[in-house]
C-alpha cells in the first residue's frame, strides 16, 4: 500500500509539472514590437503655452493595456545657433 501511495503522489506531481510546462509553452505572448503601430502622420500643436508633438499608438492585441506608458525622444536643432566647431 504504501508503494502504491508513494506512485500516486508521483503520478500527480509529474502530471502537474508537465501540464504546467506545455501551458508556459502555448502561452508564450508574441514581442510586443511587432504588434505596436505607430501613425504615419504627428501633429505639433500649442496649448497653453505648450508646443506638443502628438502622434497616435496603437496596440493590435486583442487585449486592453493596462497602466501604459510611452516615451518618446525628440532630437531638436535650433539652426539659429552656431554650430560646434
Amino acid at each position: 500500500i504504501l508503494v502504491l501511495v508513494c506512485q500516486c503522489l508521483f503520478s500527480v506531481v509529474l502530471d502537474a509539472s508537465f501540464m504546467g510546462l506545455f501551458f508556459a509553452k502555448i502561452s508564450r505572448p508574441q514581442h510586443r514590437s511587432r504588434t505596436i503601430v505607430f501613425s504615419r502622420h504627428a501633429c505639433i500643436a500649442e496649448a497653453e503655452g505648450h508646443t506638443y508633438l502628438m502622434i497616435r499608438v496603437a496596440d493590435e492585441r486583442k487585449n486592453q493595456l493596462v497602466e501604459a506608458k510611452a516615451r518618446l525622444l525628440l532630437y531638436h536643432f535650433d539652426e539659429a545657433s552656431p554650430s560646434p566647431a
